[in-house]
């Protein structure tokens, strides 16, 4: 539900251009030419002023064809290594997939679970905030079809359902504005306490904490503020949330069931990336209900953190976004328009990585940590996740960038 131990932001100067495909405050090498299909191309979004307001007009330069054979074996061997010396640093199992126009590569390496059993490629784990940047590209999605304007109250989506919206607009919310705190670890702390519980919708509303700051005046990293994003995307489609994610953002990527919205009445599939400790969640309730880390975690969380998925379909689903499979390229641009600290519209532009610019999102959750992060300048995503919340993930994924280099 919480993100914890997020990756540091890039502090940029106002009316800096934000280019993906071209590095924002800092000097880089030349990127790569555009593939012939994917030209320059600049959003034309309007850009506040004033202490972390967004950035201008972004520039996109779209990836080429998501690459589907294997990256060759020195560079598979190079990542492998990453993995294991992460495992030999005290991660008990870490996954993780890169993606680059040379290639794919997916490994595991580690113990997952109290069984014993092995770490594999395949496994799926709970991708936690990763969600949100899902749920920002369904809500864009369906700006693009005309069914959500972006610069109306939510509570224009959102009619019947008593949340208080704080009279925050669509946009405001997805750039974490809305003037909604973060859940209380009160709350946390309830559904952790009966894991088999499936959360309704009401109940989920009833448990939002009162509002913190008028809309729009600053930042708060709020995931109810993103459930009721997920309900705007309920209400306009007339489907639950993980009928319109599959429909409207993961089919158009070509994402196997393997990725998905976690839901009371479905199975997320096997084989599970399984804690060795947990901490909030007993290892023994890990995965009751048929859900990471519990039915009740998964249905209270909605489009907030809600979501699971392996390594490879992960990677894939950010490669074929930034190719612009998902949304348009203009509303990709939105998406990662930032302000001064680098927090996006579901997508946080990131400064661990050196001059390298990398875009994405992080999540945690009880007995996991995910980094989703793409670097537009080499066209290629990383996708890591570490059964043990908090482990530093920011650093195996820029060992497998430093692999990658070689």
């Amino acid at each position: 539900m919480r993100s914890q131990g997020r990756i540091q932001r890039a502090t940029c100067s106002i009316g800096v251009v934000v280019a993906l495909g071209l590095a924002a405050c800092s000097p880089s090498n030349p990127p790569p030419g555009p593939a012939p299909d994917a030209p320059h191309v600049s959003s034309t979004a309007s850009s506040p002023t004033g202490p972390g307001s967004a950035s201008a007009s972004p520039v996109i330069t779209l990836f080429g064809s998501l690459p589907t054979n294997d990256v060759d074996a020195s560079s598979g061997e190079a990542f492998q290594h990453v993995l294991d010396t992460s495992v030999e640093g005290g991660n008990p199992a870490v996954l993780a997939a890169v993606l680059t126009p040379q290639g794919v590569w997916v490994g595991a390496a580690g113990i997952d679970g109290p069984a014993g059993r092995r770490a594999t490629p395949d496994d799926v784990w709970a991708i936690a905030s990763i969600s949100k940047t899902f749920t920002a590209a369904l809500i864009f999605k369906l700006a693009e079809a005309g069914q959500v304007d972006l610069d109306q109250p939510l509570s224009t989506y959102l009619d019947g359902l008593k949340a208080d919206t704080n009279g925050a607009t669509v946009r405001q919310a997805l750039a974490m504005r809305s003037g909604l705190p973060d859940t209380p670890d009160s709350t946390i702390a309830k559904v952790n306490a009966s894991p088999r519980h499936a959360w309704t919708t009401p109940e989920v509303l009833a448990e939002f904490p009162p509002p913190i700051a008028p809309p729009g005046a600053e930042y708060d990293y709020s995931n109810p503020t993103y459930k009721m994003l997920g309900l705007v995307a309920e209400q306009v489609t007339h489907s639950p949330l993980a009928s319109a994610m599959r429909s409207e953002v993961l089919d158009p990527a070509h994402s196997p069931t393997s990725l998905l919205v976690q839901t009371a009445t479905s199975k997320t599939p096997k084989p599970w990336a399984l804690p060795i400790v947990s901490g909030d969640l007993s290892v023994a309730q890990y995965g009751t209900g048929g859900a990471l880390p519990s039915v009740s975690d998964a249905t209270f969380s909605m489009g907030a953190s809600g979501m699971a998925g392996d390594a490879r379909s992960l990677a894939s689903w950010a490669w074929q976004l930034f190719a612009g499979k998902v949304v348009t390229k203009e509303s990709l641009a939105s998406m990662a328009q930032v302000d001064g600290d680098g927090n996006g519209l579901g997508l946080d532009r990131f400064t661990d990585f050196g001059t390298t610019a990398a875009f994405g999102h992080t999540g945690s959750k009880s007995g996991c940590q995910s980094l989703l992060v793409v670097f537009p300048e080499r066209q290629e995503v990383i996708a890591v996740g570490v059964t043990q919340r908090d482990a530093d993930v920011t650093q195996i994924a820029a060992d497998l960038l430093g692999a990658s280099s070689r």
